[in-house]
């Protein structure tokens, strides 16, 4: 499927609509451990399963949906089923540990 850039005009159709568990990146641009996750991610979104939908959101520019979840710190990592965190981690995450969050 790849990554999927959410954003505040996608976030209904493309996390809450979902019926599967969408895994959610937190991140901006200036931030250097989310860019280090970001090939991760990508590497992630290219593996998956059906199912199971990679996206990420640049708090920057989509700061109402960062304030929604009440995200203070990122890289912010959240597992979502409709809409709903379901698991999530703060920080720099390897690609097992984002695996292993999946299976909820």
């Amino acid at each position: 499927m790849g990554l999927v850039e959410i954003t505040s005009d996608n976030y209904n159709e493309e996390v809450v609509d979902f019926a599967g568990l969408v895994m959610l990146d937190f991140w901006a641009p200036w931030c250097g451990p989310c860019r280090m996750l970001t090939p991760i991610m990508e590497e992630l979104a290219s593996e998956v399963k059906e199912g199971i939908k990679i996206g990420k959101v640049d708090v920057d520019k989509h700061q109402d949906l960062a304030a929604k979840f009440d995200i203070l710190s990122i890289p912010f990592v959240a597992v979502l089923k409709a809409g709903k965190i379901v698991n999530s981690s703060v920080g720099l995450a390897s690609k097992q540990a984002l695996l292993k969050m999946l299976d909820v």
